[in-house]
């Protein structure tokens, strides 16, 4: 997971995850133009020498929950979540919101940002990823209301043909603005890139 942000000042809401159902985010995964054209791509969990002369903040480094923790909490909790592999995964529940770890949210906060990440989930999996949240609206519980960029599986999940014109599909804004650029959304090997 990155995050560049337009100004020299970090400020405001956090970004945060919510993520309800079995869930692999493979974090800042960058990619690059060489000179001959080609794209590649940077190791999980890091940033090029071009992306940090962009200004590119890595959120993510793969090992620990440096920068994270949970939302209304002090530290990530216990229950619910773990780093496998070099990605954050949300461990299966009985399905019930928040009752299994709740959202975790970034220790810094951020404005006028640009966001990317690499993504999988489990078949049938619906999640989101929440940005510019304030947990002072939210005064009990451990998930916060935000914007909401859509994570899940569109093949398999109800909800992606539901809503309006594919606002509830992966990476729409949640029930509101359906993604622009499908083709941005691609199966690679069980990760969505968006």
């Amino acid at each position: 997971m990155r995050y560049q942000n337009a100004r020299t000042q970090i400020e405001c809401a956090s970004a945060i995850l919510t993520l309800t159902i079995l869930f692999s985010v493979s974090l800042a995964s960058a990619q690059e133009k060489p000179k001959s054209g080609k794209q590649t791509r940077s190791a999980p969990n890091t940033l090029t020498a071009t992306e940090k002369a962009a200004g590119w903040k890595l959120l993510f480094d793969g090992k620990t929950w440096n920068g994270w923790r949970g939302f209304r909490r002090d530290k990530v909790p216990d229950e619910g979540w773990a780093i496998e592999d070099g990605t954050i995964k949300h461990l299966a529940g009985k399905g019930e919101q928040s009752q299994q770890g709740g959202d975790l949210i970034t220790v810094g906060k951020y404005d006028n940002f640009e966001f990317q990440l690499e993504w999988r989930v489990s078949p049938g999996a619906n999640s989101g990823i929440k940005y510019l949240i304030d947990e002072e609206m939210v005064k009990t519980g451990y998930s916060g209301l935000g914007f909401e960029m859509q994570i899940l599986d569109d093949e398999r999940h109800p909800d992606a043909k539901a809503g309006k014109a594919g606002n509830r599909t992966a990476s729409a804004l949640y029930d509101l603005i359906a993604p622009t650029k499908r083709s941005s959304i691609r199966l690679v090997s069980g990760i969505r890139f968006g």
